[in-house]
């Protein structure tokens, strides 16, 4: 089936970029405007353009993160340093910045913990097995992983501005947690007003 034929027959105005750099590029140029990307591929005469998650490409947008995929906050801070502290002097006219601030489970904490629900043969001993061994061995859920960690995602970014691991070049546009209330929204907020955001 032709690419066309995938193509939203509906109506929709697209923002389709003409050349320029990605920070060049001001917040109104996109409102009510969708943003359609392909991975790696661009249908210009779809107005489609490509996007991109590694170090360096020529891509409309391309996506800097470092994921820790660790249950360990202190290896979560210390990959996000380590990431902050890498970009400096590295970030391209088309990066966009992730600050991933995500704790994960284990395998076999996640096995565990997924099935930590009443078995369909509600059996008490298999239910209170599963139980008594999460307790015992302190598994969490995605959930209370994320908790954790975002008690120190504002201390722990507002400390990087003020040492210079995050600058002016390498700021975070994007902060992506797992689970959050109005306070990751108040934050960006508050970031977004800082000198760091600012021309």
């Amino acid at each position: 089936m032709p690419l066309k034929d995938y193509v939203c027959k509906k109506t929709v105005a697209i923002y389709y970029r003409q050349g320029g750099k990605l920070e060049d590029t001001k917040l109104e140029d996109f409102a009510g405007k969708a943003i359609v990307l392909f991975k790696n591929y661009s249908y210009p005469g779809l107005k489609i353009d490509s996007g991109t998650m590694v170090s360096s490409s020529k891509a409309f947008i391309n996506y800097r993160r470092e994921y820790a995929a660790t249950n360990d906050l202190d290896g979560l801070l210390v990959a996000q340093q380590a990431f902050f502290k890498g970009l400096q002097g590295d970030v391209k006219d088309n990066d966009l910045i992730r600050l991933d601030w995500q704790l994960t489970e284990t395998g076999s904490e996640a096995a565990m913990i997924c099935n930590e629900v009443q078995s369909e043969e509600a059996n008490p001993l298999a239910d209170g097995a599963l139980l008594l061994t999460n307790v015992i061995k302190h598994h969490k859920s995605i959930i209370d992983l994320s908790l954790i960690g975002n008690r120190y995602l504002v201390p722990k970014v507002m400390e990087w501005i003020a040492d210079g691991t995050i600058d002016k070049e390498n700021k975070p546009n994007i902060l992506y947690v797992d689970v959050a209330g109005n306070w990751i929204t108040d934050f960006c907020i508050d970031l977004n007003n800082m000198p760091l955001y600012n021309k």
